[in-house]
């Protein structure tokens, strides 16, 4: 692995630590300080991994105009590149912050994807987070009319 790769990759280990601490402006940094070594590595995979944890950290700080673009080139590349798991969860993360700015059609179609794909896995977890999902976006759907 060259070293872009390398430090690439130990940036978002390290993000992903600060995540989990509570630390998302650490945890933002690091992301972003990866995602510009995974583009100069061109490094897709780490690409869209790196855009889907900056998309999350943005959601859960309620930023979901950053983080939708975010998620949604996650999500471009996740698809050329294939891997049904990190598709699923990319249009689950999406279909939230889509969700959460009233595009409750939207939001459903991805969630619906998102389990499709969780099924044809067999991942009873991503199935219980896309049924979930769908059950708020459907009370969503049913208290806006």
């Amino acid at each position: 692995m060259d070293d872009k790769l390398t430090r690439a990759v130990a940036g978002l280990h390290a993000g992903i630590a600060a995540v989990n601490q509570g630390d998302y402006a650490t945890a933002r940094a690091r992301f972003e300080e990866s995602l510009a070594l995974f583009r100069l590595a061109g490094d897709n995979t780490g690409i869209g991994w790196t855009l889907n944890n900056l998309g999350e950290i943005a959601a859960a700080q309620g930023d979901y105009a950053r983080a939708r673009p975010l998620l949604e080139e996650s999500l471009a590349l996740r698809r050329a590149i294939g891997g049904i798991a990190a598709i699923a969860w990319t249009l689950n993360n999406l279909g939230a912050v889509v969700g959460e700015q009233g595009e409750y059609a939207m939001a459903r179609r991805l969630f619906e994807e998102s389990l499709d794909l969780r099924r044809a896995m067999s991942d009873r977890r991503g199935i219980a987070y896309a049924l979930y999902n769908l059950a708020n976006v459907h009370a969503n759907l049913w208290r806006c009319g």
